[in-house]
């Protein structure tokens, strides 16, 4: 099983398609855990509206991405994270892919993606993660902030 953590921070735009792309992802077992991070009372409005789409919410004062990120970790029951930033979606393959990846090759830790950069979905820069060593890791973009481990 796997358990997509995705974290929201006054992100109303972005949670009906953060939750619909978890929800497409291809794999027998998911749980979604949403971390609100100490939105303002209109977006915890409009978060709630999406309550039966998550299986659980988690709510915070503001300690910022990394510590909702954690708080949704710690109450993971996946044997794998997807760490997955509201404003992200993967297609719809990307669990699968990555699990497969995950379970048949014991030295590989973390699986991310290519990213399009964009503000209209349509273009922008696209980055391309080096992955491999730890020098990569340390001085090239290695790993997006949304990646499976």
């Amino acid at each position: 099983m796997i358990s997509i953590v995705i974290t929201y921070f006054n992100s109303s735009e972005f949670i009906n398609r953060a939750l619909y792309y978890a929800h497409l992802q291809k794999v027998v077992e998911k749980e979604i855990i949403v971390v609100d991070d100490g939105s303002d009372n209109n977006n915890k409005k409009i978060l709630s509206q999406y309550a039966d789409l998550i299986d659980l919410l988690i709510t915070q004062k503001n300690k910022g991405q990394a510590a909702a990120r954690n708080a949704g970790i710690s109450k993971a029951t996946g044997d794998f994270i997807l760490n997955w930033d509201v404003d992200d979606y993967f297609e719809a393959e990307f669990s699968s892919e990555a699990l497969k990846i995950l379970e048949e090759k014991s030295n590989i830790k973390l699986v991310s993606s290519y990213a399009l950069r964009t503000s209209n979905e349509i273009s922008g820069e696209l980055i391309k993660p080096l992955g491999g060593n730890y020098q990569n890791f340390l001085f090239e973009n290695a790993a997006l902030g949304s990646a499976m481990f």
